[in-house]
């Protein structure tokens, strides 16, 4: 009876064993599901806070847009440009360009300016330097 005894001794630390190695191995899987997961979060996290900065930096170059259109600077530019509106005592003056094919095929841009309702041409007139200003001012 004594070696009977013995033999079931033996088995039961093996069986001990065997559940605790089962057990380690559950615990571990557990473990190493949760750090993966903490991993992929803290990861999403910082991409969204990466986010978070760049959308902030376009936040505020919006809102610095927003004012600098409601600034009277940009009205009055606006109101120059589109609307063609000039301050009291202000002279327009408009440069009109046009673009010309030349003999060798090339594009030519030649340009004119207009003064209150007239169009000076950018070629030079003929003649002397006296007539040139007279053409310039009366023409």
């Amino acid at each position: 009876m004594h070696n009977h005894s013995k033999g079931r001794d033996f088995k039961l630390p093996k069986l001990f064993l065997a559940i605790c190695v089962i057990l380690s191995i559950l615990f571990i899987l557990g473990l190493s599901r949760e750090l993966v997961g903490r991993h992929e979060i803290n990861k999403q996290v910082k991409a969204l806070s990466s986010q978070i900065n760049d959308l902030q930096d376009q936040n505020k170059q919006l809102t610095d847009l927003v004012g600098s259109f409601a600034g009277s600077d940009f009205i009055e530019k606006e109101a120059r440009q589109k609307l063609g509106l000039q301050k009291p005592g202000e002279k327009v003056v408009l440069i009109k360009r046009d673009v010309q094919q030349s003999e060798s095929g090339s594009l030519v841009l030649s340009a004119g300016v207009e003064r209150a309702g007239k169009y000076i041409s950018n070629e030079e007139p003929k003649g002397s330097n006296p007539i040139k200003w007279w053409h310039y001012f009366f023409k």
